[in-house]
């Protein structure tokens, strides 16, 4: 019976010592060192960040920085899945291990990646209109209400269906779609239609933003005749 139990104990301290062994790349150890290094001091930031937005009344109202509070939550959300990448990078034989939990998680730092860009195209396009004065930042139009809702669902739903079939895995330093996976190639396909579009609007945006207020401050010193 002793005999049995050390070498269980031994079978065991093996295993556990095996989930530890370091990658044997080492550019992918230095790269995975770096996402947690990176990740760990902005924790803080964006925790007191999210209370701060989620408590103070005047900023809860404004429906403006109720927007840049839903795009904090999403980033520090990605922090906080970068670091539990990084620490599959370093280990790879722990992401082998629990594959289950790895692939869920490569699927909702991917989720979340993609949770940014309506958010950031509804923030761009709101803030032209209260900088043109045709909104104020207490009032959204319906259509942008609209369209953050239709964002969130086909985040919602490409995060469900992603754990579901675990259709995302860590590839190398990244993550990547397993084509393998039931529609795993359609959405892979479908991020472009997503990602583009909202990059263009939001670039636009800013750019129009820039534009506009160049124009007020050119029209300003002209008027005060400099």
């Amino acid at each position: 019976m002793d005999h049995g139990n050390s070498t269980k104990m031994n079978s065991t301290e093996q295993t556990v010592s095996s989930l530890f062994l370091l990658n044997p790349n080492v550019e992918r150890i230095i790269i995975g060192v770096t996402y947690i290094g990176l990740a760990l001091p902005i924790i803080p930031v964006y925790a007191v960040l999210t209370y701060a937005m989620t408590t103070d009344k005047d900023l809860v109202a404004n429906n403006l920085y109720r927007m840049s509070n839903q795009f904090s939550v999403v980033n520090f959300g990605q922090t906080l899945f970068h670091i539990i990448v990084g620490f599959f990078i370093i280990f790879p034989h722990m992401e082998m291990k629990y594959e289950v939990i790895a692939r869920t998680a490569a699927c909702t730092l991917n989720s979340l990646w993609l949770a940014m860009f309506p958010i950031m195209s509804v923030l761009s396009i709101s803030r032209i209109l209260v900088v043109k004065e045709i909104i104020s930042p207490n009032r959204f139009p319906l259509a942008l209400k609209a369209f953050i809702v239709i964002g969130w669902l086909y985040t919602t739903s490409v995060w469900l269906f992603g754990c579901f079939t675990q259709n995302m895995t860590l590839s190398g330093v990244g993550i990547a779609y397993d084509l393998t996976k039931l529609g795993a190639p359609t959405l892979s396909q479908q991020e472009w239609y997503l990602c583009v579009p909202s990059l263009v609007v939001t670039c636009g945006a800013y750019f129009v933003i820039v534009l506009h207020m160049r124009a007020v401050s050119c029209v300003d010193m002209i008027r005060k005749g400099y």
